[in-house]
């Protein structure tokens, strides 16, 4: 049966000193673990901030180009302040990892959440140094080392908006975490890009999905980087 998670878990620590990845692409749009239709006819709606909004610096647009190579997601700069992480709406959990670059380096959670709304829509959060403990029973303990696809998640985990994922600090060299969202089923302007990843393709402009509008403006505002998928 599905599990609801309540806000304010205890919450599983990893190591806040997170080196940043070698340059992986974002994990290919996940199909939901659901076994009920997916109502593809609705647009999700995103009710609750990702984090604390007060913290944030700087919001990279997805399609931004690093030296590992263009991101689909975007970099969440929060100065390496311990910041809570949040669902932004209801979500499903579908796959995670607790991922080291290399043995010495320090271990960070990604994570992949699909849209109860529409569950064609998939959100990704990457450079997670703790999580609440209900998620992290559904991915494998110890740190993976090197690139590993993420691995489904043990058991259907539902979270409400707003609830609590984890914190993180974010890299230690930028202090920043990394939030995306795709469509698994529609490719996006990122599908015509030289050399972009395939699964870039499916990258959404996700501050579109604020409502009410200022809340979406206060994000745009924040955006800087490419006007390919999001126009600010």
């Amino acid at each position: 049966s599905a599990i609801e998670i309540p806000i304010n878990l205890d919450v599983t620590n990893g190591n806040t000193d997170v080196e940043a990845p070698a340059g992986s692409p974002p994990p290919p749009p996940p199909q939901s673990k659901e076994t009920a239709p997916c109502d593809t006819t609705v647009k999700p709606q995103f009710t609750a901030d990702i984090t604390d909004f007060s913290k944030i610096k700087i919001i990279t647009a997805p399609s931004t180009k690093t030296v590992a190579g263009p991101k689909g997601f975007s970099y969440i700069s929060t100065s390496r302040n311990r910041v809570p992480v949040y669902a932004p709406t209801a979500l499903t959990l579908h796959s995670g990892i607790y991922r080291k670059e290399t043995i010495e380096s320090a271990a960070y959670y990604e994570l992949t959440f699909t849209a109860q709304e529409n569950c064609n829509y998939s959100m990704t959060y990457k450079y997670i140094d703790e999580i609440v403990a209900p998620v992290a029973e559904q991915i494998e303990s110890a740190p993976t080392v090197g690139e590993s696809p993420a691995a489904l998640a043990r058991n259907t985990i539902l979270l409400e908006a707003g609830d609590l994922i984890g914190y993180t600090k974010g890299t230690p060299e930028e202090g920043r975490w990394g939030f995306g969202m795709y469509h698994s089923k529609e490719k996006g302007i990122l599908a015509a890009e030289q050399n972009f990843y395939d699964t870039l393709g499916y990258s959404v402009c996700w501050t579109d999905f604020y409502v009410p509008t200022i809340k979406k403006q206060h994000y745009r505002n924040l955006l800087e980087g490419p006007q390919l998928v999001c126009e600010f």
